[in-house]
């Protein structure tokens, strides 16, 4: 005899009540796995077709990279990169304050190319605020670091009234540290 757990209010058995089934989709968004009709389902790897040129002929000149323009490069060599050097412009160079920035300049001793090294702290804003600043100093100092004579070490310390400059008066302030004419 069955018990009564298994027959609902009107005296039915569970296997006899029908249950509604849900329908597949017709219409649905993606027409393939992919989204594409015109695509396989399965991953191929692209046909290697290279670079054309411009008249749509393949040609082994326009494969070749550009090449980088060294005057838009700000080399190694032109930058302060240890401790150490940082340290001894501070202990040696000429301090000199304008607007928002101190400038710190010592002589290089053994004559190489000017080189530029640059510090913002948290005090003059956010990180973006402080890349900024330090993009618009090493503009500077790539299109006018030549010009100092003699070749020096040159520390630039960003100050809080830096983060509302632009170019031109970070070029003015610098120019002006740096016994530069623009």
């Amino acid at each position: 005899m069955l018990n009564a757990a298994s027959y609902d209010r009107r005296g039915k058995h569970e296997t006899d009540i029908p249950t509604p089934q849900p329908q597949a989709e017709t219409h649905s968004w993606l027409s393939c796995a992919d989204g594409d009709p015109g695509r396989s389902r399965r991953p191929q790897a692209a046909a290697g077709q290279g670079a054309q040129a411009p008249n749509g002929k393949d040609s082994a000149k326009a494969a070749e990279p550009a090449p980088r323009l060294k005057s838009n490069s700000f080399p190694k060599a032109a930058r302060l990169r240890q401790r150490k050097d940082f340290l001894r412009v501070q202990a040696e160079g000429e301090r000199r304050v304008r607007g928002g920035f101190i400038v710190l300049v010592s002589p290089r001793a053994d004559g190489g190319p000017s080189r530029l090294g640059i510090t913002t702290s948290r005090k003059v804003g956010r990180a973006v605020v402080r890349n900024r600043i330090k993009r618009l100093v090493r503009e500077f100092f790539r299109h006018y670091g030549q010009k100092i004579v003699p070749p020096a070490d040159v520390v630039v310390i960003a100050r809080p009234q830096a983060a509302k400059l632009n170019y031109e008066q970070v070029k003015r302030e610098l120019s002006s540290a740096l016994g530069i004419r623009p």
